[in-house]
């Protein structure tokens, strides 16, 4: 029976997309009791369940030394989500000191995280919990389960973290261990010790160097976050320079669209605007293709390449662009939980007030009242694409890359800076600036830089006290280090 299992899951024979669906979910659960009938119908049901649960758990074993479950891991496990199932019910029928029980429910609990059952994965830790308060993997399910709860800061999950530790380290998983140092790290960063923070996760980071290089991978993501919050893009930059090219091969949707956002958020602070909108919008796509995929609405972290973006907006010039996606990861984040350091909260309010300052209160509300009016896919065209539609300016013809050349030159940038920041040759940016003195009828960059003050002062940004001053963000040539 366990042959045929096995040759048809390996055949590609049986079903292996898991959409979440109340259907599908209804048709995995008869699929087990009906397996399970004929298991036992076979006579040699003890014999078999232990070859299933021996099965599952020559897999699940890589839990115990590794961060986070790479792609093709996580996937077999997705692919035989019911025979893991099975494995749980029958080592919890079996006995309440059988310690592969917790571990085997750790994996399945990953699987439903993953196909955003966050309330079946809850339900399991909690029973897990229940059935053996003093379980090995208390750390890995307590802390998953604080995970995915909103909460207004970070102070409860330092706490169960601070909790955590001491009994990850008796357990003597490394797995275990990296994972609660990490959440410990970023619970740290989120109320504003940043330099804890980053103590925490180089401690993490030489655990996880023992282990592989995806493992290491994914704690300096981690670590490079928390950079970023201490204000230190440079060395978050080094940190993700580490990254190998195989990352993006190995790695679950989740975990490329992570590294795609702190990626293009340290581009952002190291003022490559270019590299970085490319890598904040491909974060955007990959959460899409992800939910798509599943069938399900994307998960909380969908909205920080949202906040990023707008934050790349306004460092361009385009308040009224700036605004609209602050809207769009409110609204996105509505209803999906989760926790936001202390210093992104600040970093976005500071945005937000900018934006409102240069646009002015009648026009700050009209861009929110359209923002709600959007649909899902309309929400995710302006996402993707980057058109302002929004803006209500008279551009007298000008285009959006003859708009962002002009504000740069407003606020200073040589040619060469211009250059830079946008990522095209000198000879464009001269070809741009004249067709600009053509189209307004002017003859100076003077007149050029009072055209922008006077006639688009929506477009003209960083003020005293903007989020990119308090963080370090002056032009190319002028940085604050």
């Amino acid at each position: 029976m366990l042959d045929s299992i096995r040759h048809l899951y390996d055949h590609g024979l049986i079903e292996s997309v898991h959409d979440g669906s109340e259907r599908r979910r209804f048709r995995l659960a008869a699929r087990q009791r009906v397996l399970r009938a004929e298991l036992e119908a076979s006579g040699e049901l003890p014999r078999l369940r232990e070859r299933i649960v021996d099965w599952m758990w020559e897999h699940a074993v890589v839990l115990d030394k590794v961060f986070e479950l790479p792609r093709f891991e996580l996937q077999w496990f997705l692919d035989r989500m019911d025979c893991l199932s099975m494995a749980v019910q029958f080592t919890r029928e079996s006995s309440r000191t059988d310690d592969r029980h917790d571990l085997l429910a750790l994996a399945l609990v990953h699987c439903h995280l993953h196909l955003g059952q966050t309330e079946e994965g809850n339900a399991l830790i909690e029973r897990t919990l229940s059935r053996n308060p003093g379980s090995r993997h208390w750390a890995d399910l307590s802390l998953l389960s604080a995970w995915t709860k909103q909460a207004d800061d970070n102070t409860d999950l330092l706490s169960l973290a601070q909790t955590a530790l001491p009994r990850a380290r008796s357990a003597g998983s490394q797995g275990q261990i990296i994972r609660t140092l990490t959440t410990l790290a970023l619970a740290y960063s989120g109320v504003g010790a940043h330099r804890l923070g980053s103590i925490y996760l180089r401690r993490a980071t030489m655990l996880a160097r023992q282990v592989d290089d995806f493992t290491s991978a994914l704690c300096a993501h981690a670590h490079a976050w928390v950079l970023l919050g201490a204000r230190q893009p440079l060395e978050a930059s080094a940190t993700l320079a580490t990254t190998l090219p195989e990352f993006e091969h190995q790695a679950t949707p989740s975990q490329l669209a992570d590294f795609l956002f702190v990626a293009g958020t340290v581009d952002l602070w190291m003022q490559d605007a270019r590299s970085a909108e490319a890598r904040l919008r491909r974060s955007v796509q990959v959460h899409l293709d992800r939910a798509r995929g599943q069938r399900a609405i994307a998960d909380a972290r969908l909205v920080y390449p949202v906040e990023a973006l707008a934050l790349a907006a306004l460092r361009q010039g385009r308040a009224y662009r700036c605004l609209a996606l602050l809207t769009m990861a409110d609204a996105l984040s509505a209803d999906r939980p989760r926790r936001v350091p202390a210093w992104w909260m600040h970093v976005l309010a500071d945005a937000r007030s900018s934006a409102h300052a240069l646009l002015g209160q009648d026009e700050a509300e009209r861009i929110s009242a359209a923002v709600q009016g959007f649909t899902f896919p309309r929400v995710v065209s302006y996402i993707i694409e980057g058109v302002d539609e929004l803006a209500r300016t008279e551009s007298c013809g000008l285009t959006q890359r003859q708009l962002e050349i002009a504000v740069l030159v407003t606020k200073g940038f040589s040619t060469s800076e211009i250059s830079g920041f946008l990522g095209i040759t000198k000879s464009t940016i001269s070809s741009h600036i004249r067709q600009m003195y053509y189209k307004l009828g002017i003859r100076s960059r003077t007149e050029l830089a009072a055209w922008v003050a006077s006639c688009q002062p929506g477009l003209y940004t960083n003020p005293p006290g903007s989020a990119y001053e308090t963080y370090g963000r002056t032009h190319p040539g002028r940085s604050a280090a």
